[in-house]
């Protein structure tokens, strides 16, 4: 799976998640990646209706994990033409996707980024403070 964000202070949210939300610049060398995706993909949609409509709810997102894979597992099998799910982070509310590895193509993934740097560059340090004012982080 790759999990990705449709915007920056959702992708530091979920990445530092458990890392009792304090943004460790250093640790692990963590590094923030832009791109698009060079074709469009065909993705469910979870942040309508449909999780009620398949005898679940909006807790797959903010629910236990194994609950939520379980779920993406069996989306998986019953819908073999989506490359992944388009769903609302639990954490910032805002748009998610996780591409399952059928998604995995040359032809989607772009050459070049638009955006490739380390958190630790002195030049991510003014983004960062902004980032983690926004969403309640610290910042290490």
């Amino acid at each position: 799976m790759l999990y990705a964000a449709t915007d920056l202070p959702t992708a530091i949210a979920e990445f530092f998640q458990r890392n009792q939300r304090r943004v460790n610049r250093t640790r692990h060398q963590p590094w923030l990646v832009s791109f698009k995706l060079a074709n469009e993909v065909c993705l469910l949609d979870l942040t309508d209706t449909f999780p009620a409509r398949v005898g679940g709810s909006m807790k797959l997102m903010s629910g236990p994990f194994a609950h939520a894979q379980a779920w993406s597992r069996g989306f998986y099998e019953a819908y073999p033409e989506i490359a992944g799910l388009y769903y609302l982070s639990s954490l910032t509310n805002r748009p998610t996707i996780a591409l399952y590895e059928r998604a995995n193509t040359p032809a989607l993934f772009p050459k070049n980024t638009r955006f490739h740097r380390a958190l630790a560059d002195p030049l991510m340090h003014k983004a960062l403070n902004v980032i983690v004012d926004e969403i309640g982080y610290g910042l290490v």
